[in-house]
């Protein structure tokens, strides 16, 4: 019985995480302009492609994409979508390009999408040196803490002689571990320095580019 009721559970769970991931709701399938539903994911940077998860959600009622509405909003979308202003944004913010612009356009905005996309791997190169730097220096206060610990309890008079060897031999440890992540902070200090430089150029090379 208990297992009946974990299986249905479950089973509620489910449709509830489906419904709660559906592209659309029941009354937005029931009143969809398909011209400008396509329109609309065309300008959110989205291929048609996803007019498969707006049948799947629109399924329980009855509703059936209509296709060509879809596909000519879409392309009017696309033609809005792929300039040079907005390649440079969508490549900026690292997300990545759903190959829908049409031929004519599509060289402009995937020139302007890479000088976006570089300035964001540079950043986040940036961001993800300095989050680990500062992991690298919490953990270096927390090793010197430990070794503290380590030596008061070396001049604990209740501390036996073979007790203050292995404390001894600890301290070493920890102290070749201090060494090393002060290397690896010393490191990424003087990379983060170098891609910031990086990052300045670019910027400026952009701005004279006009994005």
């Amino acid at each position: 019985m208990a297992r009946t009721l974990g299986l249905a559970t479950l089973a509620v769970c489910a449709v509830l995480f489906l419904a709660s991931c559906a592209s659309m709701s029941e009354q937005e399938c029931l009143t969809a302009d398909w011209r400008l539903m396509g329109y609309t994911d065309a300008m959110e940077g989205r291929s048609t492609a996803t007019i498969s998860q707006h049948r799947r959600a629109c399924a329980g009622v009855s509703v059936v994409p209509d296709l060509d509405l879809y596909q000519y909003g879409h392309e009017e979308g696309a033609r809005q979508y792929c300039t040079a202003a907005n390649g440079y944004r969508v490549g900026s913010s690292g997300t990545n390009y759903q190959s829908i612009c049409p031929a004519d356009l599509e060289y402009l905005f995937l020139d302007a999408y890479q000088e976006g996309r570089d300035l964001y791997d540079i950043t986040k190169e940036i961001s993800d040196l300095e989050t680990q730097m500062r992991k690298d220096e919490s953990l270096v206060k927390e090793l010197r803490r430990d070794i503290e610990k380590l030596e008061k309890a070396i001049v604990d008079d209740d501390t036996s002689a073979a007790e203050r060897r292995a404390k001894l031999a600890e301290i070493s440890a920890l102290g070749d571990q201090i060494s090393n992540l002060e290397v690896d902070v010393s490191q990424a200090r003087r990379s983060i320095g170098r891609l910031e430089l990086q990052q300045y150029y670019m910027r400026e090379d952009h701005r004279l580019l006009g994005y």
